[in-house]
C-alpha cells in the first residue's frame, strides 16, 4: 500500500522515495495509537458500550448472544443493559452517557496535540472517507454548563437593616402570606445575581425590601449583589524602595562600564609605548641588546596581563558585592511585605470578628458544614431536605454538587424551581 501511495504522489521521481518513505513511517508510528471516532468503528459483535480515551465506543468483545461476558457481569440496574449502556442507544440522536461527558473526536485529537489535518491523515491511512465523520465530531470546544446547588446561597429578606446574614433564630425576616415560612432569596456567588424564592407568596413589604437591597428585578426576575473587589494598593515606601534599587543598580552598571573602558585604554596605551620604544632603538643597539629587549618586553606584557587579571578580579568582587547587597535588600523588602500582609490579615480578622458579634456580616462557613443526607420522598422520588426547607436532587452530580429542586413548606406543599 505504501509503495502504491508513493507511486501516485511521486510518479517516476524515485530520488524522493526514501525521504517520503521515512515521513510516512513516522506518521504511521505517530498515528498508530489514535482511536477512531464512534461513527467509523463497528467494534465487535457485543452490543455494549465501553469508554476508552474519553470516547464512548462499541465494546470490542465477542458476544454470546447480545452481550459479551464482561458486559453481562456489569448489568446491575436493568436486566440486559450493561453498566455503560448499549451501542444501539449510542447511535441515536441526543444520546447522553450514564457516567461522564460525551467527548468529541476533535477534543480527543486536541488533547493529543493534533489538529483536524492530522485527523484527516488518520482517516486516509485507514481508508475511511471524510463524510463518515459527522461535523459535530470535529468540534474542539464544549460550552460549559451552568452549575447550581452548592454555588448558590440562601438568604432571608430582613425586616430591618440590610444584613445579608439574618439567622432564623433572630426572627428579623419577612414571612409568606398565610404561612410561617421565611421569605428567602438565592444568591449566586459567581454571577452576583439574586432571585426570589416563591416570590408570589411574599408580602408587599418584602418586595420593597428586595428592591432596596438588590435593585429592581430585570426581565428574568434577577436582582444584583456583586461582591466588592479589594483594590491592590502598593504603599509609597515600597514604590520608593523599588525605584531606589533600580537607580542604584543602573549607577553601578555605569561605573563598571567606565572602569572597564579606562582599563582598556590604559592597556592599549602601555602596549603602544612598548612598541614605540622597541622601534626607536638603533639597529646596532637593537642587535646587541636584542636578547635583553625581548626579556624586558616580556616583563611588560606579563605586568600588563597581571594588571588586567587584577582588574577583572576587582570587577568580579564588586559584582559579587553588588549581588549580595541586592539580595539582602530584596530579602528585607520581602520580610517587610510579609509583615504588612500579616498585619493586614490580623486587622481584617479583627474586623470580621466584630461584625460577627454585631450580626451584620455573612459567614460563608455556615454554608460549608459537613453534608449529611436527609431523605424526603416526593412523588415517589427521594430528595435531600435542607435545614431551611430546600429540596435538592440526589445523588450529587459528577462534580460533587447537588442541584436545587424546590422548597418544602410547612403545610407539606412543594414549590418546584
Amino acid at each position: 500500500m505504501l509503495c502504491r501511495l508513493m507511486e501516485e504522489e511521486l510518479g517516476e521521481d524515485w530520488m524522493l522515495v526514501e525521504e517520503r518513505f521515512k515521513e510516512i513511517n513516522e506518521e504511521m508510528w505517530l498515528y498508530s495509537g489514535v482511536l477512531l471516532p464512534w461513527s467509523c468503528v463497528d467494534g465487535g459483535s457485543c452490543n455494549g458500550l465501553e469508554r476508552s480515551g474519553g470516547l464512548w465506543l462499541r465494546c470490542g468483545g465477542l458476544s454470546e448472544g447480545n452481550l459479551c461476558k464482561k458486559c453481562k457481569k456489569s448489568c446491575r440496574e436493568k436486566e440486559g443493559e450493561p453498566l455503560h449502556g448499549l451501542w444501539s442507544e449510542r447511535i441515536k440522536k441526543g444520546w447522553e452517557p450514564k457516567k461522564g461527558k460525551v467527548k468529541t473526536w476533535g477534543v480527543y485529537l486536541k488533547e493529543k496535540n493534533m489538529t483536524k489535518e492530522d485527523g484527516l491523515k488518520i482517516l486516509k491511512m485507514h481508508q475511511i472517507p471524510e463524510n463518515k465523520v459527522p461535523d459535530s465530531e470535529w468540534i474542539t470546544s464544549v460550552a460549559s454548563k451552568k452549575r447550581s446547588g452548592m454555588g448558590i446561597t440562601a438568604r432571608f429578606v430582613p425586616k430591618t437593616g440590610k444584613s445579608r446574614s439574618v439567622s432564623r433564630k433572630s426572627g428579623n425576616y419577612f414571612k409568606h402570606v398565610g404561612f410561617d415560612v421565611g421569605c428567602q432569596v438565592h444568591f449566586n456567588k459567581e454571577s452576583g445575581k439574586v432571585r426570589k424564592v416563591s416570590g408570589e407568596k411574599w408580602p408587599d413589604e418584602a418586595h420593597l425590601k428586595f428592591v432596596e437591597m438588590y435593585g429592581e428585578p430585570d426581565e428574568e426576575g434577577f436582582g444584583v449583589d456583586k461582591p466588592k473587589k479589594k483594590e491592590n494598593v502598593t504603599s509609597n515606601d515600597e514604590t520608593e524602595f523599588k525605584e531606589r534599587i533600580k537607580a542604584e543598580r543602573a549607577k553601578m552598571v555605569l561605573e563598571l562600564e567606565k572602569e572597564k573602558e579606562k582599563m582598556r585604554l590604559e592597556y592599549e596605551k602601555k602596549l603602544q609605548e612598548a612598541q614605540e620604544s622597541k622601534t626607536s632603538l638603533p639597529k646596532k643597539k637593537k642587535m646587541k641588546l636584542g636578547k635583553k629587549s625581548k626579556s624586558s618586553e616580556g616583563k611588560k606584557e606579563k605586568k600588563l596581563a597581571e594588571e588586567k587579571k587584577l582588574a577583572e578580579e576587582k570587577k568580579l568582587a564588586e559584582e559579587k558585592k553588588l549581588a549580595e547587597e541586592l539580595a539582602e535588600e530584596k530579602k528585607l523588602a520581602e520580610e517587610k511585605k510579609l509583615a504588612e500582609e500579616k498585619k493586614l490579615a490580623e486587622d481584617e480578622k479583627a474586623d470580621s470578628s466584630e461584625s460577627e458579634l454585631d450580626g451584620d456580616e455573612f459567614e460563608d462557613s455556615d454554608d460549608e458544614d459537613g453534608f449529611v443526607f436527609n431523605p424526603f420522598d416526593y412523588k415517589g422520588i427521594k430528595y435531600h431536605l435542607g435545614d431551611d426547607g430546600e429540596l435538592y436532587n440526589f445523588p450529587p452530580n459528577e462534580a460533587g454538587e447537588v442541584e436545587l429542586f424546590g422548597t418544602l413548606h410547612e403545610d407539606g406543599s412543594v414549590t418546584e424551581i
